[in-house]
């Protein structure tokens, strides 16, 4: 179909080595967040694109799509000097998945294209905060003024 719009932003972003850094180490943190609070965990990305498959995991399908498109790159890279062509099928999914508009096999945008990898990856690190991080405990002085702690 008209993809060159994904390998335009794909390569764009597999590029930008420090927002892939901040990625994978946002995604470590997820993992460990996971483990350490297993009953509540899901399935998401790991440093290398791996995926839980726990009952209600964090889905953070757009960033998982990217880190494992990256460990794509880097295996090409070593075995065949990057000319074979990118899977780039799950990341177009889990953008066909939330806007119709990238789901067909027309030519789209690809500023439009990366608006919308960008706004979902924040998305996906948004939820998982929420749904992994400690609550903060919110404790009352004698005066009756709450402080919340963040522990």
């Amino acid at each position: 179909g008209n993809t060159c719009y994904m390998a335009a932003v794909v390569s764009m972003l597999v590029s930008l080595k420090p927002f892939i850094l901040e990625l994978q180490g946002f995604a470590a943190l997820v993992v460990s967040l996971q483990e350490g609070g297993a009953s509540q965990s899901q399935g998401v990305a790991s440093p290398k694109g791996q995926v839980g498959q726990d009952k209600g995991s964090v889905r953070m399908r757009c960033s998982k799509e990217l880190l494992l498109i990256c460990d794509q790159v880097d295996a090409k890279k070593a075995v065949s000097r990057g000319r074979d062509a990118l899977d780039l099928s799950g990341l177009k999914a889990a953008m066909g998945a939330i806007s119709r508009q990238f789901a067909g096999r027309e030519q789209q945008d690809a500023h439009e294209f990366l608006s919308g990898c960008l706004d979902l990856m924040a998305t996906e690190a948004v939820r998982a905060v929420r749904k992994l991080a400690p609550a903060p405990e919110v404790t009352q002085d004698s005066g009756g003024s709450s402080d919340v702690m963040i522990t």
